[in-house]
């Protein structure tokens, strides 16, 4: 029992720390910024430490494996966009020691999924762990979901504030009172009768 306490403890700390790096990163202008999903490692652990079950029933699983499809799909479709017009291979060109940084174009994606938030691979990961939880009917997995929620936010504030706003400027501001960062912005959209 107090192994397993020191084990969801250690959990919530590692997360928080991570919270903690990602702003010092992003603050400081380190190249380590990728690492900021390290932790993920954790998220998809958590499951399998001995905790109550919710439920065995097929329709928690139903419903789980139907978050966690929805996720992927959201995932797949952030990624396809960066895809279609190269920016994936740019980043890997960025990634490169060959390559200056001055030689890859960077472009802001305001198009299919983006069109609805800014952040769709947060998005789509927190849903298929929301899923994944559910499937595997962990009940402290379901319990730190808002800690897991935050540590996706801060991330994602971070990246706004010191990457995205500093490259593109005034274009991302105003992408930004169009789009939501993890939800759609219903005042956005024009209804006609």
């Amino acid at each position: 029992m107090i192994e397993q306490s020191l084990a969801w403890v250690l959990i919530v700390l590692v997360l928080c720390l991570d919270i903690y790096l990602v702003w010092w990163m992003y603050k400081s202008k380190r190249k380590m910024r990728r690492f900021a999903l390290a932790p993920i490692f954790f998220v998809f652990i958590i499951p399998f430490f001995n905790q109550p079950k919710i439920s065995d029933s097929f329709l928690l699983k139903t419903v789980g494996i139907m978050f966690a499809a929805l996720g992927f799909v959201i995932m797949t479709l952030g990624g396809y966009e960066f895809y279609r017009r190269g920016i994936i291979p740019a980043l890997s060109k960025k990634e490169s020691s060959r390559h200056k940084p001055e030689e890859i174009t960077h472009e802001l994606v305001t198009t299919g999924i983006y069109r609805l938030f800014r952040h769709p691979q947060y998005v789509g990961l927190f849903t298929f762990l929301f899923g994944y939880f559910l499937l595997l009917s962990a009940l402290y997995a379901l319990c730190l979901t808002p800690l897991i929620l935050t540590w996706f936010a801060a991330i994602a504030y971070f990246e706004e504030r010191y990457d995205l706003e500093v490259m593109f400027g005034d274009e991302y501001r105003k992408y930004k009172k169009k789009a939501g960062m993890f939800f759609p912005k219903i005042s956005s959209y024009k209804f006609r009768n």
